[in-house]
């Protein structure tokens, strides 16, 4: 088997490239096969992960972020195994994976004496016209409103993620307003007006938030988190439970499980996709039947 390292050259302010020199030593050392290929522009990843079959005997590495993720998802095919080394500025989905703040020559040495495992795959429209796929999770609402401009400041500026974070929650708790939609979850329709939802198959979100601490990427379930009209004060008294994952007892704030939600609003609202972004007035999710084969390192323990 061959390991094809998809190296996003953006990720992390250049980190998977400071990474590259490691990777050939420890391939070498280990007497592995392996190939390197480096992004060249936006949905690159999709395009190089599609270009692969089982035939080539091979396992796709995403080495970034959430964002890498999505992209090798959107492309490759599920008989042809992925791997995640996280590398990126944010690496929500991999903290199921690999313990957060790992050196990297361990998480690579250890899953290249790997175990294999499947996970659930999503597979979301939008608007009735364009189908993508994510691994993770999505989102519409405030905090995808912050995650609009988070990527955007990331971007654009040297400022840390970590502060930036902070930035756009602020400016977006102190502007918010709720929005009102209709949510159809498997054979029940409700109308709320909410702050946000997120529709979760991974865990964790938005730089580490836990909105569904019960989910399970290989349950066939998807994870649902909504809030019902929460005022600015009520907003900030549960943030931080927001963020620890300590809020199913919230009285404004539900938590469920569904094969399958579509979400419709009047007006375009702003989703996210592991943390990719988009408008759009109706979002209807799935989980697909055919899981997706993962290599995962031998110590990780989350993912079985």
């Amino acid at each position: 088997m061959k390991w094809v390292f998809i190296i996003n050259s953006i990720s992390g302010q250049g980190k998977s490239l400071r990474e590259i020199n490691k990777i050939s030593k420890i391939m070498e050392n280990y007497n592995q096969k392996f190939e390197i290929v480096k992004t060249e522009y936006a949905g690159h990843a999709t395009k190089i992960a599609s270009s692969y079959t089982q035939n080539d005997d091979v396992c796709i590495v995403a080495m970034g972020g959430d964002g890498t993720i999505y992209e090798v998802i959107n492309g490759i095919n599920r008989n042809v195994p992925m791997a995640i080394i996280p590398t990126g500025s944010g690496n929500d989905f991999s903290r199921m994976i690999v313990k957060e703040g790992e050196d990297f020559e361990i998480t690579l040495t250890n899953l290249i004496d790997y175990k294999e495992s499947k996970v659930d795959v999503c597979e979301a429209i939008i608007d009735n016209d364009r189908i993508i796929r994510f691994l993770n999770g999505a989102s519409m609402g405030i905090d995808a409103d912050i995650n609009y401009d988070i990527v955007k400041i990331i971007r654009n500026t040297k400022i840390h993620k970590n502060i930036a974070y902070n930035l756009s929650i602020l400016k977006h708790l102190t502007t918010h307003k709720s929005k009102e939609v209709i949510i159809h979850m498997d054979d029940e329709v409700r109308n709320i007006k909410c702050n946000l939802i997120a529709i979760m198959n991974g865990k964790y979100y938005g730089n580490g938030f836990i909105p569904t601490p019960d989910s399970n990427c290989q349950d066939g379930l998807l994870d649902i988190c909504y809030t019902n009209s929460l005022n600015l004060i009520e907003l900030i008294n549960v943030l931080p439970k927001y963020k620890k994952g300590t809020h199913k007892d919230e009285k404004k704030i539900t938590i469920t499980k569904a094969k399958r939600i579509k979400i419709s609003s009047k007006t375009p609202l702003c989703a996210q996709s592991d943390g990719e972004n988009f408008f759009c007035k109706e979002l209807d999710i799935k989980i697909l039947d055919e899981k997706q084969r993962i290599f995962i390192p031998k110590n990780s323990t989350i993912i079985q």
